[in-house]
C-alpha cells in the first residue's frame, strides 16, 4: 500500500497549532494529538422571511442572487387557481412587485431582480414577459413551448427553456430552437447559462442530468435520488438540486454538483416539491413550494465552504 510520503512526496507536518491550508493538506496537531485536513465543511439551509403569497408552481429569476432574487406567478387553493403577482426578495424579506400582465402558474424564469424573464405558463402559453425591477413587458413568444415548469435559466437577454421535446433560446427579442433534450423530461431542476446549462431530474420520475453548450445536450453523472419538481440553482460546475418528488409531497433531501458527481448535502427544513430556486451553491435560496398545499417558505443556502475537520483514526 502506498503511503502519504510517497503520493505526496513530504511526511505529514507535525504542528503545534492549526495552520491555514489548502484544500486537501493533511496536518498532525501535536497539542491536541489529532490528525486533521482542510477540506470543504458543512452545507446549511436557514430559514428566511416567508412570502406573502403561499404559493407553488411560480417562476424565479434564476440568475438573481440570494439578496437580489424574484419570484412570480404560481398557483393558490381553491384548486390550483393562478396568480399573478410579483415579490421580490433582499435575502431576509419580501416586496410586492409589479404584476405580471395575466395570471400564470407551472412558469418557468431567468433572468435577475432588474431584468428578470417571464418563459410561458398555463394562463400564459407561451409567452414572454420582461422585468426591469418595477414593471413587466411583452417580449417575442416562444415557438415550441407552451410552458415548462422550472426549465428555463441564463439572463433576460441569453436564456434558454427546454421541456421533453425542445431547447429555446432567447436573445432579449425572440426566440430560435436549440439542440433537443436527450432525456426528454419536464418538471425538472434547471440552472445555469444559455451556453452552460444542466438540468437534473424531471417526470417521469428520475436522476438523470445533462448539461447544455448551446448547442447540443451531453449526459453527465446521474444524482444519487430519484426527483420530479425539484429547484435547482448554481452552474454546471457546481449545481444545486434542492427537494423534489416523488409526488404528491416532496422531500427535503438535496444534493450538489461538482462538475463530476452529485453528493448529498444538507436537508431543508421545510420539505417540498414545486418550489423554486437562484441564487450559487455557495449563497442560494428557495421560496415556495407544495407540502400538501402551497407554502410560503423561504430558506437561505449557504454552501460548504474550507475547514479544518479530524480525522477519525480509530
Amino acid at each position: 500500500m502506498s503511503t502519504y510520503k510517497e503520493i505526496k512526496g513530504t511526511t505529514v507536518p507535525d504542528l503545534d497549532s492549526d495552520p491555514t491550508n489548502q484544500l486537501g493538506d493533511i496536518f498532525y496537531n501535536s497539542t491536541s494529538n489529532t490528525l486533521k485536513a482542510f477540506n470543504l465543511g458543512s452545507a446549511s439551509w436557514t430559514s428566511s422571511g416567508s412570502m406573502s403569497t403561499a404559493r407553488a408552481g411560480g417562476g424565479v429569476a434564476r440568475s438573481a442572487p440570494q439578496t437580489a432574487s424574484l419570484l412570480f406567478g404560481g398557483y393558490v387553493p381553491p384548486g390550483a387557481t393562478a396568480v399573478d403577482n410579483t415579490e421580490e426578495y433582499n435575502g431576509s424579506s419580501w416586496t410586492a412587485g409589479g404584476a405580471l400582465p395575466g395570471t400564470a402558474r407551472n412558469c418557468a424564469g431567468a433572468g435577475t431582480q432588474t431584468a428578470g424573464l417571464f418563459c410561458g405558463g398555463v394562463g400564459q402559453n407561451n409567452k414572454t414577459y420582461e422585468y426591469d425591477g418595477s414593471s413587466w413587458t411583452a417580449g417575442g413568444d416562444m415557438s415550441n413551448i407552451a410552458h415548462s415548469e422550472g426549465q428555463a435559466a441564463g439572463l433576460q437577454t441569453a436564456a434558454f427553456i427546454h421541456n421533453a421535446s425542445y431547447t429555446e433560446e432567447y436573445n432579449g427579442s425572440s426566440w430560435t430552437t436549440g439542440g433537443a433534450p436527450a432525456d426528454g423530461k419536464i418538471q425538472g431542476g434547471t440552472s445555469g447559462t444559455q451556453t452552460a446549462g444542466i438540468s437534473f431530474g424531471g417526470e417521469p420520475i428520475s436522476n438523470v442530468a445533462e448539461t447544455y453548450n448551446g448547442t447540443s445536450w451531453t449526459a453527465i453523472a446521474s444524482m444519487n435520488n430519484n426527483r420530479q419538481n425539484n429547484a435547482g440553482f448554481g452552474t454546471t460546475s457546481s449545481a444545486v438540486s434542492a427537494g423534489g418528488g416523488p409526488p404528491p409531497s416532496g422531500t427535503n433531501v438535496c444534493e450538489i454538483y461538482n462538475g463530476a458527481s452529485w453528493s448529498t448535502t444538507a436537508t431543508l427544513n421545510t420539505g417540498r416539491s414545486q418550489m423554486q430556486g437562484s441564487g450559487t451553491s455557495n449563497a442560494g435560496m428557495v421560496a415556495g413550494g407544495w407540502v400538501g398545499s402551497p407554502t410560503n417558505a423561504t430558506e437561505n443556502f449557504t454552501g460548504p465552504a474550507p475547514a479544518t475537520v479530524t480525522i477519525d483514526t480509530d
